[in-house]
């Protein structure tokens, strides 16, 4: 049976998050090994496990989240820093002639910029922004 992903970026503005985007992740296992431990049939060391749902997450992603019930499994999420450590693991498996490919076209963008420079770059963000961090949950 395939896995696939279900992913959300939130913003937190005035302490409260909510849904910016939402991600076009293709079905990719190293990734998902990378991210959360699943599928992981390559001894990936993964960022972490599946950490659950931050209990403080928008009210659409919340939606999305309840709506997926018990075909949904290996809810987890990743902060700024982990976001830029995917992002580039997820460069390094595509040939050098395409390596801008999943960071522009498939993760999408912040105000202009790259999810996975939040940090680097913090002031070519509004100052609005408070955090970042990308929701996400597998399906089989």
């Amino acid at each position: 049976m395939r896995c696939d992903i279900h992913a959300f970026f939130e913003i937190k503005l005035n302490g409260k998050w909510h849904t910016y985007s939402q991600p076009r992740l293709e079905r990719n296992y190293q990734l998902f090994a990378k991210m959360a431990n699943v599928r992981n049939d390559y001894d990936i060391e993964p960022i972490s496990e599946p950490r659950g749902l931050p209990e403080d997450i928008s009210e659409v992603v919340k939606f999305e989240a309840k709506d997926w019930r018990t075909d949904g499994h290996s809810y987890s999420w990743l902060n700024a820093d982990e976001i830029a450590e995917v992002i580039e693991f997820h460069k390094s498996l595509f040939p050098r002639e395409k390596f801008w490919e999943p960071e522009y076209y498939q993760w999408g963008f912040l105000c202009g910029n790259g999810w996975g420079h939040f940090n680097e770059y913090r002031n070519d963000y509004p100052e609005e922004i408070e955090d970042i961090h990308l929701v996400f949950w597998f399906d089989n």
